[in-house]
């Protein structure tokens, strides 16, 4: 699963205008940008295993929003077929 880290963006006197923030992390495997991912546990939901690897992976804490959307793709490692999410995570921390 995958998330769309973003906030609005804050004034130095606390005010929240309507300006969007989206945060996106560096690759690991080269140059580059990307949103945090990856799978989930038999003990999580696919919101928690959202909620998790942005924090894992982007250091951020926020609300997971409703799904966004699925794909289907084949792991390069097993050869198998997996199912994606995407979630918005409003972040508050």
């Amino acid at each position: 699963c995958r998330c769309i880290p973003y906030r609005f963006k804050c004034s130095s006197d606390g005010t929240i205008s309507d300006e969007l923030e989206v945060l996106v992390i560096s690759s690991q495997k080269g140059q580059k940008m990307m949103f945090p991912k990856g799978g989930w546990e038999l003990d999580e939901s696919i919101e928690e295993a959202a909620l998790r690897e942005s924090i894992e992976e982007a250091g951020v804490i926020g609300n997971v929003e409703c799904e966004l959307g699925k794909w289907y793709f084949i792991s390069k490692s097993h050869g198998t077929f997996y199912e994606g999410y995407m979630f918005p995570l409003l972040v508050k921390e």
